[in-house]
């Protein structure tokens, strides 16, 4: 993901772009998205290169598309991580190869509703920043 050049993701396109039934990320509250919002890691205190996207309260416009965009390229990873899980399955054989395909495709998509939930409320944020500098 990290060689993806950010300016591919637009948040208001498919398959980012948030759908009226998830409810500007709130459909996702259902699923417990806020317990796996703390219990999931941030890839990016583990990669120091990485663009940080916890605890940053910076109101910087230009710190909040570039979490939006980060925020996209996280998800498109995920979906990708998601459709490779059946290779566990493959190479491993039994009920064993079974439960980490299914564990490994869930814990992904846990992450991708992570993305979905968090970005609506960067991008109300923004459109916020948006119409005050219009004033």
């Amino acid at each position: 993901g990290e060689s993806v050049p950010r300016a591919w993701y637009d948040y208001r396109r498919f398959p980012f772009k948030c759908y009226a039934w998830e409810k500007n990320g709130q459909i996702y509250e259902k699923f417990g998205v806020r317990w796996l919002k703390t219990h999931s890691i941030d890839m990016s205190k583990i990669m120091p290169k990485a663009f940080p996207k916890q605890n940053t309260m910076s109101r910087d416009r230009a710190h909040l598309e570039r979490l939006v965009q980060e925020m996209c390229n996280a998800e498109l990873v995920h979906w990708v991580l998601a459709f490779l899980s059946p290779v566990f399955w493959l190479l491993i054989e039994g009920w064993y190869g079974v439960a980490i395909t299914i564990g490994y495709a869930l814990s992904n998509l846990g992450d991708i509703m992570i993305q979905r939930y968090n970005r609506p409320r960067i991008i109300m944020i923004l459109k916020r920043m948006e119409a005050c500098e219009s004033c």
